[in-house]
C-alpha cells in the first residue's frame, strides 16, 4: 500500500470490494467512520473498470488460478484491455 500511496504504482480495487468493505466497516465502526474509510480508499486507489468485455477476456485468458486458495496466483501477470 505504501508504494501505491507514493504513486510508485497504481492500485486498483473492484467496485464490489469497496461495497463489501463499506458494509463491514459501517457494521463495525459505524456509518460515518465506515463512509470515511471508503473516501480514504478512493483517494488512494482507482476503481478497476470491469465490464462484459473484461470478464470475457479474463475467462478466455487461459490463466488457471483459484483466488480463494492462491491469492498470489496472478503475481507478475497483467491483463491489457
Amino acid at each position: 500500500m505504501a508504494r501505491i500511496e507514493r504513486k510508485v504504482c497504481t492500485g486498483l480495487l473492484c467496485a464490489t470490494t469497496l461495497t463489501s468493505i463499506h458494509y463491514l466497516a459501517c457494521k463495525t465502526i459505524g456509518k460515518a467512520a465506515g463512509s470515511q474509510a471508503i473516501q480514504t480508499l478512493l483517494q488512494i486507489y482507482q476503481v478497476a473498470p470491469v465490464d462484459h468485455n473484461v470478464l470475457l477476456m479474463a475467462l478466455n485468458s487461459g490463466v488457471n488460478y483459484s483466488p480463494l486458495k492462491d491469492p498470489q496466483g496472478l503475481k507478475g501477470q497483467s491483463f491489457q484491455y
